[in-house]
């Protein structure tokens, strides 16, 4: 393999794994925040509807991939870009 290839799979496995544990935050930091915001503004204590939990884990799935695609679109550009 030609060093610019090393470079760059370098610069992908490094900030993919930079991105997993900063989406996996991201995403469990989003999802404490929206339950808090269910339970104080929609529903209290009542019982919650089945679809609430699964909108949760959803926004958070969603943003967890996000986040991880931007790192990895990222890794993936500046292990291309010259040396300075």
């Amino acid at each position: 393999m030609s060093r610019l290839t090393l470079r760059r799979v370098a610069f992908l496995v490094g900030y993919g794994v930079g991105g997993t544990i900063l989406g996996g935050l991201l995403a469990a930091s989003i999802m404490v925040m929206g339950a808090g915001a269910f339970w104080l503004f929609i529903f209290g204590d009542d019982a919650w509807p089945g679809w609430a939990e699964a909108a949760l884990v959803g926004v958070a799935y969603v943003v967890a991939l996000a986040v991880l695609g931007a790192a990895l679109r990222e890794g993936w550009r500046r292990g291309a870009a010259p040396r300075r």
